[in-house]
């Protein structure tokens, strides 16, 4: 009787794990965004406001990004920070 309890319970957790690997696989499908290139303009006014922080590897930050935006409107008007 345990053999049967054993196998039992073996099923249920390859029931189990079967099921979290196709919630797992369903939330990695989720929505992805689309993924926008950027223009030959829009790197320009990138590089021109953010070049030092670039040439140092640093990220900018939100404020950095924003500022490089607003001079640039033109060319960013489609971008976010």
């Amino acid at each position: 009787m345990s053999v049967c309890q054993e196998n039992g319970s073996e099923d249920e957790v390859s029931m189990t794990s079967q099921v979290q690997n196709q919630s797992l696989s369903a939330r990695k499908r989720g929505k992805q965004a689309a993924v926008k290139h950027w223009t030959p303009e829009e790197i320009d006014a990138v590089e021109k406001h953010l070049k030092k922080l670039i040439v140092r590897r640093d990220v900018p930050g939100k404020a950095d990004c924003e500022r490089c935006i607003s001079a640039e409107p033109q060319a960013l008007q489609k971008r976010d920070w």
